[in-house]
């Protein structure tokens, strides 16, 4: 997998497809068994490459990095992240487009939502993570994972505080 990142045209580059002499940074995602694994390593090392931990689909396959020795398997990864949520580069999505003051009132009502900081509840954090949260860290990844849940049925009704509004097609299909 590979793609880079977005960045801005400088002024003396021509249009889509003609020349360029800047430097532009791509992201390479490896995929390899892992008996091949050292020898990749060692090879990219040689040509002062150096393999950091991947960054999409974690959760697919099981990760380990012949430079640093660092590994989890993807059990360990579907704990950490969602499936079927983040960034996919060159994935396209249903987007709707929303005015500054939609979404100013949707941050200020959240904002509204939340109760004293004492009061609110905590999560902890991935196995991944190898850092101790403080108690205010994990009240702030439950408060993010708690506003990225699609809630169905009743109780998405009755919170105003969710990131996820459903979306009807002409046709009725949610």
């Amino acid at each position: 997998m590979a793609w880079t990142e977005p960045r801005r045209k400088t002024k003396d580059e021509s249009g889509p497809g003609g020349p360029m002499t800047g430097l532009i940074s791509i992201t390479l995602q490896l995929y390899c068994p892992r008996k091949h694994a050292h020898s990749i390593g060692k090879y990219l090392r040689q040509y002062e490459v150096q393999l950091e931990d991947p960054q999409l689909d974690i959760h697919r396959f099981d990760y380990f990095n012949p430079q640093t020795h660092a590994s989890f398997s993807a059990k360990d990864a579907q704990l950490a992240v969602p499936q079927n949520q983040g960034y996919a580069p060159g994935a396209g999505g249903n987007y709707v487009m929303r005015s500054v003051d939609e979404i100013r009132s949707d941050v200020q009502t959240m904002f509204d939502t939340i109760a004293e900081t004492d009061e609110l509840p905590t999560r902890e954090a991935s196995p991944l993570l190898r850092t101790k949260l403080y108690k205010h860290q994990k009240q702030a990844l439950y408060f993010l994972w708690d506003k990225e849940q699609d809630w169905q049925g009743e109780e998405a009704d009755n919170r105003k505080d969710s990131l996820w509004q459903p979306k009807y097609r002409d046709n009725g299909k949610k």
